[in-house]
């Protein structure tokens, strides 16, 4: 994200909540932290990334998810205003907040793609979560005239992503075998045939810096309008390796609450800003599989 902005001549204040790295440490839970650090920096544009993004962690502390994404956001919202109440604020939310999409004409598998105009209805707390910070953000630009844009992210991937996330896991287990001198490995999937809409982070980063360059307001799906099922990015990571790999379906894997289909439509994102999806997706899965194995060799 800050190499985007970068390379576009933009300087970058990063921040966490311990610093380090080159980082600011700013904690959303130290309200005069945040007002402190808006003012010495006085930003023409703030990204809010902070916050857990995980749905399982959501239902086992649901408490703890609402006091980082809601409380955290409330904060920030509240420090601008004080602060800097002319910054540009891109609030990254999710596409957790619909809930499960209705059914496209007769066939119960598929769904039309989300648009921003449709309900929300989140089926955990995590989307709950980031609906109600949603909502404040939203009264927050109403009553202040602050300049707020909301992403709906949909499924984010790319080389660098964490192994603990799939298909990240998948191409861990191929680099895994393909280590091991195996000659073939089958990956284990829950739901094989569940789609979903796929952009890569590089994308995801370009679409942020459009945004914020461009000072758009409202909700945008940030998506790419196509859906992939998980064999299509196992066959995708099987192209990369030279071994066989084949699926192994665990049903008991499968995500609770999981739909067949998820999808967006960037309609709104593309008018908005000329935006458009730019990574193929066998780019991606290859830099992930190659990214994997170096993790394997260096362990």
């Amino acid at each position: 994200m800050t190499a985007e902005f970068q390379s576009a001549g933009h300087r970058v204040t990063g921040t966490s909540t311990s610093g380090g790295d080159s980082l600011t440490a700013l904690d959303l839970n130290r309200p005069e932290q945040v007002e402190r650090v808006l003012r010495q920096v006085q930003p023409d544009a703030i990204v809010h990334l902070a916050g857990i993004q995980s749905v399982p962690q959501s239902w086992q502390d649901p408490s703890l998810v609402f006091r980082v994404n809601t409380g955290g956001t409330a904060a920030l919202l509240r420090a601008i205003e004080n602060s800097v109440p002319e910054a540009h604020l891109l609030l990254a939310s999710t596409a957790a907040v619909y809930g499960n999409p209705p059914p496209t004409g007769t066939d119960r598998d598929r769904a039309r793609p989300f648009e921003e105009g449709d309900p929300t209805a989140p089926e955990s707390p995590y989307g709950a979560s980031k609906a109600a910070a949603e909502i404040l953000a939203g009264e927050t630009a109403e009553r202040t005239g602050l300049p707020v844009a909301i992403a709906r992210l949909f499924n984010q991937f790319g080389p660098e992503q964490p192994e603990q996330q799939n298909p990240a896991g998948f191409a861990s287990s191929i680099a895994a075998a393909e280590a091991a001198g195996e000659g073939s490995v089958a990956i284990e999937v829950g739901s094989p045939d569940a789609r979903r809409d796929y952009t890569d982070t590089r994308d995801t980063a370009r679409a942020f810096r459009l945004v914020a360059e461009q000072r758009v307001t409202g909700r945008l799906n940030l998506c790419s309008g196509r859906t992939h099922s998980l064999t299509r990015l196992v066959e995708g990571l099987a192209t990369a390796s030279a071994i066989e790999v084949g699926i192994d379906h665990r049903p008991e894997r499968a995500n609770r609450n999981d739909v067949l289909e998820l999808a967006g439509s960037p309609a709104r994102l593309e008018a908005a800003t000329g935006w458009q999806p730019q990574v193929p997706l066998d780019e991606t899965l290859a830099g992930m599989l190659e990214v994997r194995r170096r993790a394997v060799l260096s362990d």
